[in-house]
């Protein structure tokens, strides 16, 4: 079959197509395994093989259904690449023994009855927590592709890789957006989320509006105003994603500013992506909640849940301000009450609620103005 170079530039404009569309990943893998005279392709990620093999393309539909049902378990390829960090443009002889190819039931009682014959895998990272394999299936009868064949399918199969990559990070935009997106923009407290990667993924209104007063978003990361800080701002956001000190260390920081209250800033780890498929299930879920409290803004006051806690009135509006940042002066102006009062109420507080620092107070404020 003759490919012409117009051919291989209209597929690689359709690739990049793909990811803004998941339905035209099969028409994708299709003309791929066409331009190389392949019989189809796949796509298997080795930490979800299960995930994508509704992208096979169309002459693969049933084998794909096969290998997602039972045959994944028996798949002495994906295990290679798993175990031995195989990454490049590989055949199965790069992974097994002709022996193996020869006996084994994935070749003689999947492959061959499927008219697979040969195998052509590109083995990518693709910026993804596990690598993903572009497997390109030749007829059966047909061991390896010409030289020519393959150095295309290995041009195809780089444009592929990166346009995986994007259609992942795309898929889990999607996910974040469609769950608790429209809820944050709703609350009137700053809230973002972060990746592993300490990347912006999501900031209400009230968050973004945080750009003059102390936090501020720049190129999807977090700064702090004074550049002193901004060590110890991405400190506290690293620390939310080590499982070893997430709960054992202070996630709460505040950062100064030209207001005489600092903004406190609480991170807090997320967990999620565990019943994704697609795309989304490439994506690094690692996700963390970044709460920052205003004492300057009229915040919700979050009392009502306080007192559930078991303070009286009096003490949840203390506990609410010195939370905030107001220090017990402060309050004691803020409530009309003097400050040895307010310093009496905070210890009852304390005592009440077994807290010890203000920055303690303030993470649990946070909390339960969430909650009401």
């Amino acid at each position: 079959m003759s490919f012409a170079e117009s051919d291989l530039h209209g597929l690689i404009d359709l690739i990049y197509e793909a990811p803004l569309d998941f339905g035209l990943w099969p028409e994708v893998l299709h003309r791929i395994s066409r331009a190389v005279n392949a019989k189809g392709a796949l796509l298997v990620p080795a930490a979800a093989p299960t995930a994508l093999l509704a992208s096979a393309s169309r002459d693969l539909t049933h084998a794909a259904s096969a290998y997602r049902s039972e045959w994944h378990r028996q798949d002495l390829i994906r295990k290679e690449i798993v175990e031995r960090h195989r990454r490049g443009v590989l055949t199965q002889l790069d992974f097994l023994s002709q022996r193996a190819v020869d006996y084994h039931p994935l070749f003689q009682d999947f492959r061959r009855p499927h008219g697979m014959g040969g195998l052509i895998a590109y083995v990518a990272d693709a910026g993804l927590p596990s690598p993903v394999t572009i497997a390109v299936q030749l007829d059966y009868g047909k061991a390896v592709l010409s030289g020519t064949e393959r150095a295309r399918c290995d041009i195809l199969c780089r444009h592929a890789a990166r346009a995986i990559k994007v259609a992942a990070k795309l898929a889990g935009s999607v996910s974040l957006r469609s769950g608790i997106a429209e809820a944050m923009q709703r609350l009137t407290i700053g809230l973002a989320i972060v990746d592993a990667n300490q990347r912006v993924v999501f900031a209400n209104e009230r968050f973004e509006a945080l750009g003059s007063r102390g936090l501020r978003i720049d190129n999807r990361r977090l700064f702090a105003e004074h550049a002193s800080q901004q060590i110890a701002l991405e400190r506290v956001l690293a620390e939310a994603f080590n499982p070893s000190l997430a709960l054992s260390r202070r996630n709460t920081i505040g950062l100064w500013r030209a207001s005489p209250r600092p903004l406190l800033v609480q991170v807090i780890p997320l967990r999620g992506g565990e019943y994704e498929t697609g795309f989304a299930a490439l994506v690094d879920h690692r996700l963390a909640l970044v709460v920052a409290s205003d004492p300057d803004e009229a915040l919700p006051t979050g009392e009502a849940s306080l007192l559930a806690l078991g303070l009286t009135a009096g003490e949840a509006r203390v506990a609410r301000l010195i939370g905030a940042g107001f220090s017990p002066a402060e309050a004691a102006a803020q409530l009309g009450n003097a400050e040895g009062t307010v310093r009496t109420l905070l210890k009852r507080v304390y005592a009440k609620i077994g807290l010890e620092r203000q920055s303690q107070l303030a993470s649990l404020v946070a909390r339960m103005t969430l909650l009401q």
